[in-house]
């Protein structure tokens, strides 16, 4: 047995799926003796665990954080969580360790303990999460070596033990030699409960265990505690005792209502007589039931008799006596306690505080809190035991009842009664479906490109596809809303499509809402969820557009934005965009030009270089060029076809014999960040003068007019 100690035992679940470790190390100091994850390694269950002791429950702990020395933590913190008071912050002490004080603050309460730490690194922000298993040890002191009890007497023995929050209590009879012995958890802790079956003297050895795993000292999981004695000498009682085959009574107040009663019987009980039953030997005890016995019952050798109850009793406060007047004639022993009655009933869910909402979910696990009076020894079951659930022995009184209930994910039912000794209360769970905003991921659009999830690589930058958009196809898988594991339900959707012409003008909007999508039949939920108005999981956008995709011009833009419709979901849920242009590799606009400057070549055997040429006019087709994969990103080069009017303007002020009109292909040079409607580009290229009836080549700087 140990002294002042105490048992955590913790486990890393660190949630870095890219990242390395940013804990390296956890160390815990308490009463002078430091404990390291690292050096004393506790492996359960393929887990390991952080093996410390502490003197009491409201310890006040140091803890010690190692980081990773090679991962630059720019802040790290403490996520508030139940079962513990952080006194100070987290302080640096060196580059790569960091303290702070804690004191447990009734962590035997909290079903799952856990230390949150919360880091950010240059890759982000991640949390790392310590889930604590919390120990105590029990510590006996002083007890009495040796009682004495009458035969067939039921007696309860208090043991001094303190910390005895993580005993293991019996829940039947053990016998050894002479006593059947249980021990029990009594109002003022932990008793030994012995019933004697014969008259002597034994020395009855008791051992206490843990209902958690504790580390021995070999540093193997065990849950042996320790041995105590105690000697219990048996004698005959100068009184004849009364055998009652209840244990446990309820409690009607003031005798109202009678309540039959069975026990063994004795040839010195008179039937047809009222006894009175009080809590001391002596005259004037505490009126605490009468007995009316009615019959004797031969083929069972029992009495039958009617009690009425005036005060609560229980077997650990001391014998009942029977007397015919203030004369004792028999004593016996058992309980009056509360009528069983349940006032309220509680959910806890992991990470959440408790709700008294009895609202539950398919397939999720939950604790829930039963309190009210006398409830104890009470049966506590689920639609009649249907859907059973652990109870929790150690954190159990008359007042409240901590149970873990699994709903069943194919649960067909829409409520579970809770029933309290096999009759139904008012209390029920109602079990509701989820409809919890799923990502959108279950969405694809089809633009002509093939079938893409919304939350795709695909849509993280705008799509471009290149022709007509014949049609864009949005597309509900529902088979993939709920899994096997995960539920989701209906999910509710908002579709606003918008159009943009090539100039970035919005041409035409359209909203769709209330979207209903449910989960088809591959869902074991499938048949529990609301099918009325539900949405097809289909929605080709050119039936609800004036506008048509097929009409889009090159550069024009659609953008479509999916989103749940968050007065379904309490104001939250997720929103995701897709934005695809038309895109196009070139292209043609009519343009007029006045290239002036230009050096015309003639082909042919007298070529020679002429003069600069006048003022032109150019009209021509002219091509225009993008990049690829990009949008609306302009090469400098730039291709025209059509007819040149060489020194043009000179012909019309006087007669030019140097003007000449001519078919041309020019390859003009652009400027790229300029978005005038008059530019002044550089040209070059070849074309045949009508005039002169020669091929000619030039080149030069020109005026440009965009209509």
């Amino acid at each position: 047995m140990r002294n002042n100690s105490f048992i955590v035992w913790l486990f890393l679940s660190i949630g870095l799926p890219t990242q390395a470790q940013v804990i390296n190390d956890v160390q815990i100091l308490a009463d002078s003796n430091r404990f390291s994850l690292v050096n004393h390694p506790l492996t359960l269950r393929r887990t390991n665990y952080l093996y410390f002791e502490v003197s009491k429950p409201n310890q006040e702990i140091e803890v010690t954080l190692n980081i990773n020395p090679k991962i630059n933590v720019s802040d790290i913190r403490l996520i508030p969580s139940p079962g513990y008071i952080q006194l100070d912050s987290l302080i640096k002490t060196t580059d790569s360790t960091y303290v702070v004080d804690l004191k447990l603050d009734n962590i035997f309460d909290v079903s799952f303990p856990k230390l949150i730490i919360s880091t950010t690194t240059v890759d982000g922000r991640y949390t790392e999460e310590i889930k604590l298993y919390p120990f105590i040890f029990p510590i006996l002191e002083d007890l009495t070596p040796q009682i004495e009890v009458f035969n067939n007497q039921e007696v309860a023995v208090p043991l001094p033990i303190k910390n005895p929050l993580l005993i293991k209590y019996d829940t039947q009879w053990k016998t050894e030699g002479l006593l059947d012995y249980k021990l029990i958890k009594a109002t003022t802790g932990p008793s030994l409960l012995i019933r004697p079956n014969a008259l002597g003297q034994q020395t009855l050895t008791v051992g206490l265990e843990a209902v958690k795993p504790f580390l021995s000292k070999p540093g193997t999981p065990t849950i042996q505690l320790f041995d105590f004695k105690i000697t219990v000498r048996v004698v005959r009682s100068k009184f004849n005792y009364l055998n009652f085959t209840e244990p446990t009574y309820f409690f009607e107040p003031q005798g109202e209502k009678a309540i039959t009663v069975w026990f063994d019987y004795n040839p010195n009980i008179r039937l047809n007589k009222t006894y009175r039953v009080e809590d001391q030997e002596g005259a004037g005890g505490r009126l605490v039931a009468e007995i009316f016995t009615r019959a004797y019952v031969e083929n069972q050798n029992k009495v039958i008799a009617s009690m009425r109850t005036y005060a609560l009793h229980q077997v650990e406060g001391g014998m009942l006596y029977v007397k015919e007047g203030d004369r004792n004639r028999f004593f016996t022993n058992f309980n009056i306690l509360p009528k069983p009655y349940i006032e309220k009933v509680s959910v806890l869910r992991p990470g959440k505080d408790w709700t008294e909402s009895q609202i539950v979910y398919p397939g999720e696990e939950i604790e829930l809190k039963i309190q009210g009076t006398g409830l104890a020894s009470s049966d506590i079951n689920f639609a009649d035991g249907k859907y059973p659930a652990l109870a929790d022995t150690v954190r159990k009184n008359n007042q409240v009842r901590f149970f873990t209930l699994t709903i069943p994910a194919n649960i067909k039912e829409r409520s579970i009664p809770i029933s309290l000794n096999h009759n139904t209360t008012s209390f029920e769970l109602l079990v509701n479906e989820y409809q919890r905003p799923r990502s959108l991921d279950f969405i694809t659009i089809n633009y002509g490109d093939g079938e893409y999830p919304l939350t795709s690589e695909r849509f993280y930058k705008p799509a471009l596809f290149r022709g007509e958009i014949g049609d864009i196809v949005i597309t509900s898988h529902n088979n993939l809303i709920d899994s096997n594991d995960e539920f989701y339900g209906v999910q509710y959707l908002d579709i606003d499509i918008r159009l943009w012409d090539k100039n970035n003008r919005q041409i035409e909007t359209r909203q769709i809402e209330n979207v209903k999508l449910v989960p088809d039949k591959t869902s074991i939920r499938h048949l529990g969820y609301d099918h009325s108005n539900e949405s097809p999981p289909i929605l080709r956008i050119n039936d609800i557009l004036v506008n048509k995709t097929y009409d889009l011009r090159p550069w024009s833009k659609v953008e479509i934005t999916i989103s749940h419709h968050k007065d379904h979901y309490n104001g939250h849920g997720q929103s995701t965009k897709a934005v695809i242009y038309r895109s196009d590799n070139f292209a043609v606009d009519i343009e007029v030009s006045f290239p002036a400057g230009l050096f015309v070549v003639p082909i042919g055997a007298t070529s020679e270089v002429s003069s600069l040429t006048g003022l032109s006019v150019a009209s021509m087709a002219n091509f225009t060029f993008y990049k690829k994969a990009q949008i609306k990103k302009e090469q400098p080069i730039r291709l025209g076809l059509g007819f040149i009017a060489l020194n043009a303007i000179n012909s019309i002020a006087s007669n030019n014999d140097e003007s000449d009109i001519g078919a041309v292909a020019l390859l003009s040079f652009q400027p790229l960040h300029s978005d005038s409607k008059v530019n002044f580009p550089l040209y070059a290229g070849f074309g045949y003068l009508f005039k002169s009836e020669n091929l000619f080549l030039l080149i030069g700087p020109g005026i440009k007019f965009t209509f």
